[in-house]
């Protein structure tokens, strides 16, 4: 190959770049489909529940129909969540609240996960 012919490194990167924005972009854009209507995916309500179940202590998530390993990050994730509510000013049990009121934030967080 001529110098001129050989794949510029910087190109491949800028290509790789504008794909992991294209799909970033893709994967964002739909995000919030069907909220807060909860029967859009009614698995994702059970999932959530369960994680947000961890919070009690109670480290068994009693739910086998997923891997496990995705309720403990959405536990980890929800309290990391209430950590920062509650040092806001707000109370688990307001966390909590919220969670049977309109648990469509929580879902939200679930789907970035």
């Amino acid at each position: 190959m001529t110098p001129s012919q050989e794949p510029s490194g910087a190109l491949g990167r800028c290509t790789l770049l504008a794909v992991l924005v294209l799909a970033a972009v893709l994967r964002v854009w739909g995000i919030g489909f069907g909220l807060p209507n909860l029967n859009a995916r009614p698995d994702e309500i059970e999932v959530v529940s369960r994680a947000i179940r961890l919070l009690s202590g109670d480290l068994n998530p009693h739910f086998f129909h997923y891997p496990s390993l995705y309720c403990y990050l959405l536990g980890i994730a929800f309290a990391v969540w209430s950590g920062v509510s509650v040092t806001l000013g707000s109370s688990m049990e307001d966390f909590l609240a919220r969670a049977a009121v309109d648990p469509s934030g929580f879902i939200l967080v679930a789907r970035y996960v």
